[in-house]
């Protein structure tokens, strides 16, 4: 068996992710009641552009890639999605 205590790193993970959750969700409910906004909304709002800078840089790369690197993308086999985007 590859995980001999998979029990106790099951059990460690649901307890993590469950006070992690419970912790935004009050932290959502104080924003809420201080009037600043839709607290929970405002939390995912938060996450989302916390990651934009990542995605920018994934995007940037994805096209330019460094030295050495094999390019990812493709452009003939985006260009019909890519239409598609930008056609009404």
């Amino acid at each position: 068996m590859l995980i001999e205590n998979f029990g106790g790193i099951a059990s460690k993970t649901i307890l993590i992710l469950t006070t992690g959750t419970l912790l935004l969700m009050w932290l959502g409910e104080q924003i809420s009641e201080r009037g600043i906004g839709n607290g929970v909304s405002l939390v995912i709002t938060i996450g989302i552009v916390a990651d934009l800078p990542g995605a920018f840089q994934a995007v940037y790369f994805m096209f330019n890639p460094p030295a050495g690197a094999e390019r990812q993308f493709q452009l003939f086999p985006a260009a019909p999605l890519l239409l598609l985007l930008l056609l009404p």
